[in-house]
């Protein structure tokens, strides 16, 4: 991966810095101990990382609490989200840390929470109850979906975990 936590502070690897838009963000950092680029790593770890503790949250939520609780300056987000380095940084990550399965299931959970959104702006009345209804029956299909996606990440995940396991295929007996 191209940041790691160690000792409580985000830090870039080995690995990271063979990323041409890591590497040239980090070294235009002039500031004494790469101040900016710490900062921006910190936020990109917290929001789009997926050994995050925000990752479960909705994209606008990971947002808001990485810049106000993880970089301390509310706004941090919307600066950091238009730079096109920075968007570089996040797709190649992206790429790399995630399987497809893992894509489809986040992009599952962005549509759940897109109808969350939805839910919580409509009221139900006489004229949109059918709509209302549709929604519903939609979001059971989007969470069942969801389910199915978790259930096959996890699995997958587990079948590459090491050491632990009924297999002693290596192991001296």
């Amino acid at each position: 991966m191209f940041f790691e936590l160690h000792n409580g502070k985000v830090v870039v690897t080995e690995q990271g810095l063979l990323n041409i838009s890591i590497k040239r963000l980090y070294d235009a950092d002039t500031t004494k101990n790469k101040e900016r680029f710490n900062k921006m790593a910190s936020y990109i770890f917290s929001v789009y990382d997926k050994r995050s503790i925000y990752i479960n949250m909705s994209i606008e939520d990971r947002r808001l609490i990485a810049s106000s609780d993880v970089v301390e300056e509310k706004d941090y987000w919307m600066k950091a989200e238009e730079n096109p380095s920075f968007k570089e940084i996040v797709e190649k990550l992206n790429q790399v840390q995630f399987t497809h399965k893992e894509r489809l299931l986040d992009g599952v959970r962005k549509k759940i929470d897109e109808y969350l959104n939805v839910f919580n702006q409509m009221t139900m009345d006489v004229k949109n109850h059918k709509d209302h209804e549709s929604m519903t029956k939609g979001s059971q299909s989007l969470l069942e979906l969801y389910d199915k996606l978790e259930h096959m990440v996890n699995k997958d995940a587990t079948s590459k975990q090491v050491g632990g396991g009924a297999s002693k295929m290596f192991e001296d007996e």
